[in-house]
């Protein structure tokens, strides 16, 4: 066996196991499962998309035989494929006026929303023969979280039907949110490390000069606007319009990285934004998603001098 088939199999082996710590059932057994990915993306981003389905294999054969067929088709749906399919687009380049172009990061980023809204689509039409469909579902695995946190059946707390009432409209985003988020920061820090190591088969893209796809905000209007029809639509446009704002969020981030590059003092002002952005929470992402919109329609970086080879729309 190559050290390049010994390195795959082990990456995949360990993202299995990451991924089979939720069964332990501890609370921080997710920030293990959310990791899973990462040795996928080491092992696409460093040796290429052979020795990745390599580690996808093993790691989906490996979670089947800790568990069940049911969390191996989760981990090939939910990890070892979007890692992928990722790491595919990501190793795609082409040559022009002398100098290789790799497809741009926006897109990647876009790549995960869309696939966060199509997993969201799939669950919808999944649980619709079920009672309550997917909003019953939800409210149900919620109700079995707050009995296990209490002790005691969720009706019976007092405020529970008003957490109820405000979580369960919002739990699909979160998940599908969090998800896009984790799996944006496994990519990132796994070619972080490589490109460390002179390990990484592309360059790394530089943050300032992120763009999106101009489609991606006919897109988000179209989310916007299914968000105002009543009953199942609109739950489904809501929910998928804050799926597309996660690769706003960025952009907005690119755009104040840009705008502080100008100053001698960058890396104290971007501190400091950081830690007003967690003051503020929510508000503070929305307005940074925002600038985001901005950015993409009217060039604020451009219209304040700031220069850049930006990447391909």
């Amino acid at each position: 066996m190559s050290r390049t088939t010994l390195f795959a199999v082990g990456a995949g082996i360990i993202s299995a196991l990451l991924y089979l710590s939720l069964l332990t059932g501890s609370t921080g057994a997710l920030i293990f499962a959310y990791l899973s990915s990462l040795p996928l993306f080491v092992a696409g981003l460093s040796l290429g998309i052979v020795p990745l389905l390599v580690a996808a294999a093993i790691g989906t054969l490996v979670t089947g035989i800790g568990d069940e067929f049911v969390s191996a088709a989760m981990y090939g749906g939910l990890t070892a494929g979007p890692v992928i399919w990722i790491v595919h687009l990501a190793m795609l380049s082409r040559s022009s006026a002398g100098t290789v172009e790799w497809y741009p990061a926006g897109r990647l980023i876009t790549w995960l929303s869309a696939i966060a809204g199509g997993y969201f689509l799939i669950a919808i039409a999944a649980f619709s023969a079920l009672e309550g469909g997917i909003r019953g579902q939800v409210e149900s695995f919620l109700a079995t979280i707050l009995e296990k946190l209490a002790g005691r059946p969720w009706a019976e707390m007092e405020g529970a039907h008003v957490l109820m009432e405000v979580y369960e409209p919002l739990f699909p985003a979160m998940v599908g949110v969090s998800w896009i988020i984790m799996m944006s920061l496994n990519g990132i820090l796994a070619q972080g490390l490589l490109s460390r190591f002179g390990k990484n088969l592309r360059p790394s893209p530089t943050m300032a000069v992120l763009q999106l796809p101009r489609a991606l905000a006919f897109m988000f209007a179209a989310a916007l606007l299914a968000s105002l029809a009543p009953s199942l639509v609109g739950y489904a446009g809501t929910t998928i319009s804050v799926y597309i704002m996660v690769p706003y969020l960025l952009l907005g981030l690119a755009v104040v990285h840009a705008l502080a590059s100008k100053l001698s003092s960058a890396h104290v002002v971007l501190v400091i934004f950081y830690v007003v952005l967690v003051l503020f929470g929510l508000f503070g992402l929305a307005l940074t998603a925002g600038l985001g919109l901005v950015e993409q329609w009217f060039n604020v970086r451009r219209r304040c001098g700031v220069v850049y080879k930006g990447e391909e729309e």
